[in-house]
């Protein structure tokens, strides 16, 4: 685990922790703590097109057409059951709030959360991806890998795809 900056401020990934919490299902509202995520990635990503025309062949402006957000988390094969347990049946299809939270005494908080896609924390992932699976080799202990797709992911509050204030 190395360190690393965000503006500005340095944090090391032991200062993560991760909370996923059921929307719905046997343990709704029940936040289930992720102990050994030992990597994190997600993203907020989406498309534009041109409309319009002008006189050349260029467009008068361009519009967000699609966007996307999704993350996926290494963890350990026993937390990964742990976590399906937790969902309970049907576990691939519960909506889930996400929250990760980097913090450290005297350091900026950092918070990446789910969002409703107009700026407030809400919002949901569905983990469909390795929630019943793991890796393993004779080298190392198994890992899983899971993951998904979200409403929207914010970072401090703020959200890559609401509309601006006008």
């Amino acid at each position: 685990m190395g360190n690393f900056r965000v503006n500005g401020t340095e944090f090391a990934d032991c200062d993560k922790s991760v909370v996923v919490t059921p929307l719905e299902g046997k343990n709704a509202n029940i936040p289930f703590v992720f102990e050994t995520c030992s990597s994190l990635k997600y993203k907020s990503e989406g498309d534009s097109e041109g409309i319009g025309q002008t006189s050349s062949p260029t467009k008068s402006a361009l519009v967000v057409t699609e966007a996307e957000s999704d993350l996926e988390m290494e963890i350990s094969m026993g937390e990964r059951m742990d976590f399906t347990q937790h969902l309970g049946p049907g576990a691939g299809r519960i909506r889930c709030a996400f929250k990760c939270v980097w913090q450290r005494k005297g350091l900026k908080t950092m918070v990446v959360e789910t969002g409703d896609g107009k700026g407030n924390p809400g919002g949901y992932c569905l983990f469909t991806k390795g929630i019943i699976g793991a890796e393993t080799d004779n080298k190392s202990k198994p890992t899983c890998t899971i993951g998904g797709k979200c409403t929207d992911l914010m970072e401090n509050g703020v959200s890559a795809w609401q509309r601006p204030p006008q």
